[in-house]
């Protein structure tokens, strides 16, 4: 992802992860129908990115949590 976004990327990027962090069934609809590649397609798609590392890292740190509750067992 760039360092910077433009103000259309910016848009993107905001309303790509909030609809990608609370109703990922949308965001794949959603998906499928982007035609052109605009700035602010990409930006969805750039927020869509940045709500997939987040749940990733979620789920990691959920795991990390549950091996070190059963190592205490």
């Amino acid at each position: 992802m760039k360092e910077e976004l433009t103000p259309k990327e910016l848009k993107g990027f905001n309303a790509g992860y909030l609809i990608a962090k609370h109703d990922p069934e949308l965001f794949k609809v959603l998906e499928k129908s982007l035609g052109s590649e605009s700035e602010y397609i990409q930006g969805l798609k750039y927020g869509k990115l940045q709500a997939d590392r987040e749940n990733l890292l979620e789920q990691i740190k959920g795991q990390k949590k549950s091996a070190d509750r059963n190592k205490d067992r």
